[in-house]
């Protein structure tokens, strides 16, 4: 069952897991009925001090149909990064449904939408500042301001101002308190935890393959190309995902797909089951697939594909201080002048943006200990900690606590500024 508006025109929800569609709008059946989205509002001014410069108001709807989008935003801001760190497809855990992208956010629980319109982000500070659609249920037409954290390796985010008269007003309103958010912070209570797909992370199958999965989309990519799958709705229950292609695939654009997965002894399984459904609903009616014995078949008359966890930041790098990073599926090698230091990754949280290693025996500093490498981006650009390197174990290493991720280019790692990764 989907959760829908009653004028059905805004996005559809299921009823216990998100069944959402980063393509803005219901399926085919349900927006029939819409009619035509009211015009855009006017640009508006930059603001000072703020995010970004602000946005005009959003257009009223049509008969029936979606308000019109939110004008340009005005000159005079600070920058703004281009994409939303948290855009994408997202459970909570008081089971709503949150669709997230640059211009809007959705939220459904109950048989009821919210819209709420973007006009500013800020990735760094971790904020979205959005106008109440005029038929939201609750104080429609005000302003509202969300803030995000990342807590022991979950996403969490506070609505600490929903209310707001002004635009100026949810940007100047206190930020909530992210110290512990699953227990308090935001209004005297815990933080609302967004769960995307389990499998979100980065991995290698057995034909060299990338495979990066997050909430938003799933992307492919080879040494013959990439293809990207934008995400629709998942199952994290019955282990299964819906993703429409994307209109640049080599292959079957703008059709529909589903993938499952599965673990088995402890190697992670998946089977696109679909890659050429005509709708979404032919996608989700697919399969399923067999997963009795995915190393050798079940897929379509094949085996399932094994997938590989590495770093999501895999790659050749340069630091400021003259040093190439090498990180690659099972090492994190460093070259300078002076030598190399090679670590044999054992572990990888891409949730928790870090990994562990072992230090190399031929390493000439710490040989045979362990390492922990902590990553973050700030200010569009990839930071690492070494915030171990001399542990006795591998349970140390893991258990070192997190470096401050605040601002890495000023302290955090040790009480030095972290190291900037440049890919080459």
């Amino acid at each position: 069952m989907k959760l829908e508006t009653t004028n059905r025109t805004h996005l559809c929800f299921a009823a216990t897991t998100l069944m959402t569609a980063l393509v803005l709008g219901c399926s085919d059946d349900a927006s029939t009925d819409a009619g035509a989205a009211g015009s855009a509002g006017a640009s508006g001014s930059g603001a000072t001090g703020g995010i970004s410069g602000s946005a005009g108001s959003a257009g009223s709807a049509g008969a029936g149909g979606r308000a019109g989008s939110a004008g340009a935003g005005g000159s005079g801001g600070a920058p703004v990064a281009s994409t939303l760190a948290i855009a994408g497809v997202y459970d909570d855990d008081f089971g709503g449904g949150h669709e997230i992208d640059e211009s809007v956010w959705l939220q459904g629980v109950s048989g009821s939408v919210s819209s709420f319109a973007v006009t500013q982000f800020d990735n760094d500070n971790r904020v979205l500042i959005a106008q109440n659609d005029d038929n939201n249920d609750f104080n429609p037409g005000l302003w509202s301001r969300f803030d995000w954290t990342r807590f022991d390796g979950a996403l969490y985010f506070c609505q600490s101002l929903f209310d707001g008269a002004s635009e100026a007003d949810a940007v100047a309103a206190t930020p909530a308190d992210a110290t512990d958010p699953t227990s308090t912070g935001c209004g005297g209570f815990g933080w609302s935890q967004l769960i995307g797909p389990e499998i979100s992370s980065t991995y290698r199958d057995d034909f060299d393959t990338t495979h990066a999965v997050s909430p938003r989309r799933w992307l492919q990519s080879s040494s013959s190309g990439s293809s990207a799958f934008e995400m629709r709705r998942f199952d994290n229950t019955a282990e299964f995902l819906v993703a429409r292609n994307s209109p640049d695939n080599e292959f079957n654009p703008d059709l529909w797909s589903r993938f499952e997965w599965t673990t088995v002894m402890g190697d992670l399984y998946f089977c696109q089951v679909s890659f050429d459904s005509a709708t979404e609903a032919d996608a989700l009616a697919a399969g399923p697939a067999d997963p009795s014995d995915p190393p050798t078949s079940g897929c379509g008359g094949f085996s399932w594909s094994r997938l590989a966890e590495v770093a999501e930041i895999f790659g050749s790098y340069d630091d400021d201080f003259g040093t190439v990073h090498d990180v690659a599926d099972s090492t994190w090698t460093q070259t300078t002048s002076s030598g190399t230091s090679s670590f044999a990754i054992s572990s990888i949280d891409n949730a928790r943006d870090m990994l562990v290693a072992q230090n190399a025996a031929s390493n000439a500093f710490n040989p045979d200990l362990w390492s922990r490498f902590d990553w973050a981006t700030f200010a569009g650009e990839l930071y690492f900690c070494q915030s171990a390197f001399d542990a006795p174990t591998e349970a140390a290493a893991l258990a070192t606590a997190a470096p401050d991720a605040t601002d890495p280019t000023a302290d955090g790692c040790g009480g030095f500024a972290w190291s900037r990764l440049v890919l080459k």
